[in-house]
């Protein structure tokens, strides 16, 4: 059976891989294409090397139990990536693992499979379990080179939701932009700023204060003027006291002297 090729990305949305949820292989195809391998000269190129284990790469021998070859013979070796039970499947990013739940059922069912020799991927196929041990034969096709150059100029979100499967339903889309705003006029730190009514609750009124002070300052400096006073006159009838005992003093002198 020939295995047909995705070109456009309609054909991979009609093709239903990586749909629906829990299944992985769209995020998984995303990955690879926009973070293992590169252009160099019109050829993909992995950035790491499959043969070290790393995101749990395997050797895939396209031998499945019926004894048909999966694939077509590789011009090298085939390479399988996408079994989220790997030990190295931890080094995926959170958005690849998601959806996994760890169970038997279709979030750990789809498969990357490249025909590479050393670090240049001649061939890349998707395709998903259809039993534990072997992989669907309709399920299975083959990535063009075209189409990988459509999706790596597209974001996650862009590319989920052109393909039926948005990510994330709008309540946490918008959770997941920062979060959520104060309401209007209730603005929180230090640099925030009150409103009328707070300003003409919350600030003393410092020209009722003011017009208090003048008024004790001056109640005090008028009863210091009167006190003052007081003092003076009694000053001056004690010194004119004096003034006429002296006098009388000297006037009996004087007679007495006579």
């Amino acid at each position: 059976m020939a295995i047909k090729t995705l070109n456009e990305l309609d054909q991979l949305r009609d093709s239903y891989f990586g749909r629906p949820k829990p299944r992985h292989g769209l995020r998984l195809l995303f990955w690879f294409i926009h973070d293992f391998i590169k252009f160099h000269l019109n050829q993909m190129v992995a950035k790491g090397d499959p043969y070290s284990g790393i995101f749990g790469f395997h050797r895939f021998y396209n031998r499945p139990d019926d004894g048909t070859p999966l694939l077509p013979p590789p011009r090298f070796q085939y390479y399988e990536v996408g079994n989220l039970k790997e030990l190295n499947a931890s080094q995926f990013p959170d958005y690849v693992r998601e959806e996994y739940t760890g169970r038997l059922d279709n979030s750990n069912s789809d498969r990357i499979i490249v025909d590479m020799s050393g670090r240049n991927v001649n061939r890349l196929y998707v395709t998903h379990h259809s039993d534990l041990s072997n992989f669907s034969r309709s399920g299975t096709y083959c990535i063009s080179q075209g189409l990988v150059n459509i999706i790596k100029r597209m974001d996650l979100e862009e590319f989920l939701s052109e393909m039926g499967q948005p990510r994330r339903s709008s309540a946490l889309k918008s959770n997941s932009r920062g979060p959520p705003k104060q309401p209007s006029g209730l603005q929180t730190g230090t640099g925030s700023r009150p409103t009328a009514n707070q300003s003409a609750v919350s600030q003393p009124d410092n020209r009722k204060h003011s017009k208090d002070s003048v008024v004790l300052e001056l109640g005090v400096t008028d009863s210091q003027k009167q006190t003052d006073d007081c003092c003076c006159c009694k000053c001056m009838g004690f010194i004119f006291g004096v003034a006429l005992i002296i006098g009388a003093v000297a006037l009996t002198i004087k007679f007495l002297s006579w």
